[in-house]
């Protein structure tokens, strides 16, 4: 395989998901909440499974209802058996008696040593949830990529389904590296945390290692470690200075893909495969980790679960002018006021601060060098 040097977002994206392989397995319905449907789901059962009441009441013939009123109740007897002006007490939800078709509110009825007075006429069907009215046989209830809420979780379980096939959460493994981790006690690595929240909020199952010091056979072993994950990632040491150790790795171990990207914070962000499992090379400063990971790790999660991508995005009025490097996509920081995006920073990929104090961030694409002040711009909410 070609390795590209400094690709475009989308030429990145695009060779990524040529390397990426979804796979399927069996879930329990507790399990499959934001999952992606592998299957199609056809019911082999009625919901409700007979004619139900609706309400608490009185199950009756509505024909021997009619002309019922507050003025004129309808007399009947109070019987377990429904038949010729008979009246069966039901609950909610119970099966309707073979004979009665409707229900009387109990509220609309008065009882009496073993009679009942009827107010209200009723007509057929009358307060009662037939057979197959929320779910037929043979019915489609879910196609193939479908995204399962709880309410679907529950209709499941209402069909006597137990388990599902669905497109795996992947599994995520974080190695952060930087020998001044390790040496100074004052340095806290927070990026394998941050990842670690965001990957675990996008669906998949991350799992943090010790952090790596800059050694090559240490972060070769801990590769070697993670093959058992779904995805790889490696936070630091992608840029080509002496300590940025992953690239000659993945050229021992792996095989390497692409080596930059055309992206301000975001630039030394890397990827390849180790024994089919996609690696990430993540930049070690904050801002440029998070940004990549917004771009490329949820991209891959999502793909990998077979699901959409929804961002919460709003239009608003740029109070400032912004610049960027032509040919590279530009994350700008804004703060949201009153459909007003005031820019905080473009550049700055260590200023962890400065996405605190932001709502989201604007994208200025790779063919423009900047967006002058009171254009409309779309913000991305970073949550």
């Amino acid at each position: 395989m070609e390795i590209k040097e400094t690709v475009k977002v989308e030429e990145a994206l695009k060779l990524i998901f040529e390397n990426l392989n979804p796979s399927i397995q069996k879930v329990r319905l507790e399990d499959a909440v934001g999952c992606t449907l592998a299957e199609e789901i056809i019911s082999d059962v009625n919901i409700p499974p007979f004619d139900r009441s609706a309400m608490d009441g009185f199950a009756v013939r509505a024909s021997d209802t009619y002309g019922a009123s507050h003025n004129s109740p309808v007399l009947m007897e109070i019987s377990e058996i429904a038949g010729e002006m008979k009246a069966v007490p039901v609950n909610t939800g119970e099966k309707l008696p073979d004979g009665a078709d409707a229900v009387v509110l109990v509220e609309d009825t008065v009882q009496m040593n073993g009679k009942v007075e009827i107010y209200s006429e009723v007509h057929p069907g009358k307060n009662v949830a037939r057979r197959g009215e929320d779910v037929e046989i043979g019915e489609t209830i879910f196609e193939i990529s479908h995204v399962l809420r709880a309410p679907d979780i529950a209709l499941l379980k209402a069909l006597g389904i137990e388990e599902v096939s669905v497109f795996k959460r992947p599994r995520v493994a974080i190695i952060p590296t930087g020998e001044e981790f390790k040496k100074d006690s004052e340095i806290r690595e927070t990026n394998s945390l941050m990842l670690s929240i965001l990957a675990r909020k996008w669906g998949g199952i991350p799992e943090i290692y010790p952090v790596v010091g800059d050694d090559k056979k240490e972060l070769k072993e801990a590769i070697l470690h993670a093959r058992e994950f779904d995805i790889i990632t490696v936070i630091g040491g992608t840029s080509a200075g002496r300590r940025d150790l992953l690239w000659n790795v993945l050229e021992e171990i792996g095989t390497p893909v692409f080596r930059g990207v055309a992206m301000s914070p975001g630039r030394p962000t890397l990827f390849g495969v180790v024994e089919g499992k996609p690696l990430l090379g993540l930049p070690g400063y904050p801002v440029a980790c998070l940004m990549a990971s917004i771009t490329f790790l949820k991209e891959i999660i999502f793909k990998l679960m077979n699901k959409p991508i929804e961002e919460r995005i709003v239009k608003a009025r740029l109070l400032t002018s912004v610049t960027s490097k032509a040919g590279y996509r530009t994350f700008t920081r804004v703060k949201l006021r009153h459909s007003t995006a005031i820019p905080l920073m473009t550049h700055g990929s260590g200023i962890l601060s400065s996405v605190t104090k932001a709502d989201g961030y604007i994208i200025v694409p790779e063919e423009l060098e900047g967006i002058e002040r009171d254009e409309i711009v779309e913000v991305r909410f970073f949550e």
